[in-house]
């Protein structure tokens, strides 16, 4: 997502002007009320111009849809607020007749099959694939007796003296000949606008033979005596359809809208604004963003690390971060990741609301045979002891583990088996004991999870012995009731949906009253939780049996649920005990 102030401008130049054609899609705002809504449509120039600027206080693009209808693959750039490289968001090379989209999980680039493309920086414009091989024409069928031909007109002059039509003779006895198959397809060429049709024949006079296949009309030359000429081959079929429109991002927690500045750099500021989107772009090291201290409540920050270094996000002052329902010194954003944080002034806590990064990039460290291996944990996620050639007497670990951090250490020996004692840091759980030895000449994979209570790295997998368990990645997720129904024949939007719907209420059965399914997710802060107890339930009644989906827990926090209604049908969510929760936040989508 991309918020543009008041006199704030997203701007966009491309390599070919014309070409590209992009829609933005957003939320646009003024004092007391927002709408989502298409902010802006039209085709990039060769020079950098305006794409949208706020015609109220603020926009919140939450999609970008960028379309080449060129037949060669083009590079384009966008800024905010000028054209000098410090207001550069992204540079792209969208592929012939290829797209690229915009929304919270980053940039993504589609070939003209809609295949994903791998983001990277613009390389040099490939050379356009060979087209396809024609199919072999058709057979045709055994002509008639040919009248004489009347003249043909001048192409494109005025349409020349009708010739006498000659006398329709018996159909002749040849079949229309076989349509030939259709030529391999050549690589993705120049695609988009539908390829050039293949020249028609000019109509020939009728004859008596059976008609050929009729072809697209051609430029009428006077109707002879003879039989109507050979239609010419259809010309392939252009792939340039238009890409299918993004699902819409769903709708963001309730409270002060952000409305805040945009900011792309590679260098952070000490402290970042209230209501900011930061950007972080070609930065050699890593990096540390403090939050604001103590900003209006419903404060939404966002960052997204398009560099190659880690950022690191810490609240200010005496504020708290949770998250994953457990408070944390700092969050990390690795290269390509991104974290949307909302800030709660009843208990000064910042809350990670969402966070995504294109794919897990593990740091592996090793060493070669040590009786004394030494980890920092800040530095590695996996380690890997090789040659072991003596008995280890206990690791010496360094850093600054949170809680729930994850560690994997694989020990291989020099094909003798070799004692271990773990030490002070580590610790057995019910499932899973210390392996006491190596596997002789076989790697020894053992996982563990840091318990933030004990400051220990809890033993939670092991591959020592057969049937242990399997290092698995661990997580919590909520399970919502799960109910059949019917999908939508064409697919509403959400703003369509809302509208038709309005807003769920905790405690009153909420009726899904149009004619095809909807996916329901409610966002619901808890800020007081001695012994919550939250339950849902959907059914074809105001009082649907409701399943428990949390209990036992004093977590504090924001959690997500997410349930299908079917058409017709009633869902009920409700919190007892003693707690104090609110929604802050509710999306509607056709199933």
């Amino acid at each position: 997502m991309l918020t543009l102030s008041s006199g704030q401008t997203l701007q966009g130049s491309a390599a070919t002007a014309s070409v590209i054609t992009y829609t933005l899609t957003g939320s646009s705002y003024v004092p007391g009320s927002s709408t989502y809504e298409i902010l802006g449509q039209g085709q990039l120039s060769g020079s950098v111009a305006a794409m949208v600027s706020p015609s109220g206080d603020s926009v919140l693009i939450s999609h970008i849809l960028l379309a080449n209808t060129s037949a060669s693959s083009v590079s384009i750039s966008l800024y905010v607020d000028g054209a000098a490289g410090s207001n550069l968001i992204v540079t792209l090379n969208i592929p012939a007749n290829g797209s690229a989209t915009f929304d919270r999980d980053g940039w993504k680039v589609y070939d003209v099959n809609g295949s994903l493309q791998t983001v990277g920086s613009p390389g040099a414009s490939g050379p356009t694939g060979p087209s396809g091989a024609s199919g072999a024409p058709g057979a045709s069928g055994a002509a008639g007796i040919a009248g004489a031909s009347g003249a043909t007109g001048p192409s494109g002059g005025p349409t020349g003296a009708t010739g006498p039509t000659g006398a329709t003779g018996p159909t002749g006895a040849g079949v229309t000949g076989a349509t030939g198959g259709t030529g391999p397809a050549g690589s993705a060429g120049a695609v988009g606008v539908t390829g050039a049709t293949g020249p028609t024949g000019s109509t020939g006079p009728t004859g008596a033979g059976v008609t050929g296949a009729t072809g697209p009309t051609g430029v009428a030359g006077p109707t002879g005596a003879g039989v109507t000429g050979a239609t010419g081959p259809t010309g392939p079929t252009g792939v340039g359809a238009t890409g299918a429109t993004g699902v819409t991002g769903a709708t963001g927690s309730s409270g002060t809208n952000a409305v805040g500045t945009a900011r792309n750099t590679s260098a952070l500021p000490a402290t970042a604004a209230a209501d900011e989107f930061t950007i972080l772009t070609g930065s050699t090291a890593s990096k540390t963003l403090t939050l604001p201290t103590t900003p209006a409540n419903g404060t939404i920050n966002a960052t997204l690390n398009n560099s190659t270094v880690n950022v690191t996000l810490a609240p200010g002052g005496s504020d708290s971060l949770v998250l994953l329902g457990a408070a944390s010194a700092s969050i990390i954003i690795p290269p390509n990741g991104y974290y949307e944080i909302v800030y709660v002034t009843s208990t000064t806590t910042w809350y990670v609301i969402t966070g995504s990064q294109e794919r897990e990039q593990l740091r592996v460290g090793s060493t070669a045979s040590s009786a004394t291996p030494a980890i920092d944990t800040d530095s590695y996620d996996i380690y890997d002891i090789t040659a072991l050639a003596a008995t280890i007497t206990g690791f010496t670990m360094t850093g600054t583990p949170m809680d729930a951090d994850k560690l994997i250490v694989r020990i291989t020996d020099n094909a003798a088996a070799r004692g271990i004692t773990w030490g002070a840091s580590f610790e057995a759980s019910p499932g899973c004991a210390l392996p006491a030895t190596t596997v002789i000449s076989t790697m020894l994979t053992v996982a563990f999870i840091y318990n933030g209570a004990t400051s220990k790295w809890r033993c939670v997998a092991s591959d020592a012995a057969a049937g242990s368990p399997q290092i698995n990645e661990l997580g919590i997720n909520t399970v919502a009731p799960t109910v059949a129904g019917t999908v939508a024949t064409v697919p509403p939007t959400t703003a369509t949906i809302t509208t038709s719907l309005g807003a769920l209420t905790l405690g009153t059965a909420y009726q899904n009253t149009l004619s095809y399914d909807v996916q329901h997710t409610v966002y619901l802060a808890i800020t007081v939780n001695t012994s919550l107890v939250l339950k849902d339930g959907v059914g074809t009644t105001t009082t649907p049996t409701q399943t428990t989906i949390i209990t036992g827990t004093t977590a504090l926090g924001i959690v997500s649920i997410k349930v299908r209604i079917p058409a017709g049908q009633y869902r009920l969510l409700s919190a007892t005990g003693t707690v104090t929760e609110s929604i802050v936040g509710q999306y509607l989508e056709a199933a």
